[in-house]
């Protein structure tokens, strides 16, 4: 049992998640939870996986890869596709593979320049771009239940898979969760297993979030 408040813990989850302060019920109830025994690791996880949270991803994803606001309907099917399981990973692959986002950026080169700005944050190289164009017009695997090409996934996939966007992920929970810099090692030991599909990106954020060192940042407090 843990014999001490975990109001500072709970609170930087709401900052960190949610991004906002906790309300007083949400405060009182994980606090209570934490003090029964449940793990900093469940908790974290439970608001992860809250539905207000995965509508500020689904928020996130329709502005980063649609490049507009969601509208509500299909906002609520992702939100209760995540919490229903859906990876992240996945959710990505289907925005940039989706009817809209091909209309936006047809097959060939235009579709390439946007998976590198959309998922990697920068300009497409001039090699980079034409290996994966040509990668495109590869002839495509076929899905059997519709006669889809499969080669918009493939490429899309690996965009989405690939060490580049591990890094930035990584770099990105060590700046917001542990509120430094990476260093070079753990940098490379965490890109690593997710390239290696040890871990996704929930999994590595909850990690962080429930990790010695966020829990140092907000450490639990004498009961009084």
């Amino acid at each position: 049992m843990l014999a001490a408040s975990g109001v500072d813990f709970v609170t930087a989850l709401y900052n960190d998640i949610l991004h906002r302060a906790p309300d007083q019920a949400g405060l009182n109830n994980y606090n209570n939870l934490l003090h029964e025994g449940t793990s900093p690791a469940s908790v974290a996880a439970w608001i992860w996986d809250s539905a207000e949270h995965r509508g500020i991803q689904v928020d996130g994803f329709y502005q980063t890869l649609l490049h507009r606001a969601a509208d509500s309907d299909g906002r609520q099917v992702w939100i209760d596709k995540m919490v229903g399981g859906m990876s992240e990973e996945t959710i990505m692959l289907d925005f940039v593979t989706s009817a809209e986002y091909i209309q936006a950026n047809p097959l060939g080169q235009s579709y390439v320049a946007a998976l590198y700005h959309d998922i990697l944050g920068r300009t497409a190289s001039s090699d980079g771009l034409t290996s994966w164009t040509n990668q495109l017009a590869i002839p495509p695997l076929i899905d059997p239940t519709g006669g889809h090409s499969l080669s918009d996934i493939v490429v899309a996939g690996d965009f989405i898979n690939s060490h580049e966007r591990h890094l930035h992920l990584v770099d990105s929970y060590y700046s917001n969760f542990a509120q430094r810099a990476a260093d070079a090692p753990g940098e490379a030991q965490y890109a690593q297993i997710l390239d290696q599909g040890q871990a996704n990106d929930e999994s590595m954020a909850l990690a962080f979030l429930s990790s010695q060192e966020y829990l140092n940042l907000h450490p639990r407090t004498p009961l009084s």
